[in-house]
């Protein structure tokens, strides 16, 4: 599933998840072996229901740290 927002922000979540803001990355989740299953879970939720509110709002509180960017390979 791809939403984008009309401030830039892009997410693309097809089993990795990919954050972007215009051409830059925010948060990267790579590899869908690599996410924990209580974050997979609602991320999988949100996509069946294509909510991209949902989505988003997962996504800020997995980016929200001190340099923006959450990695698990």
């Amino acid at each position: 599933m791809k939403c984008e927002f009309k401030d830039g922000m892009t997410i693309d979540y097809s089993g990795s998840l990919t954050v972007r803001k215009g051409n830059n990355i925010v948060g990267v989740l790579v590899k869908e072996t690599g996410l924990p299953d209580a974050i997979k879970n609602v991320l999988d939720t949100a996509a069946r229901n294509h909510n991209c509110t949902e989505l988003r709002r997962i996504t800020e509180e997995l980016t929200r740290t001190d340099c923006g960017r959450v990695c698990i390979n």
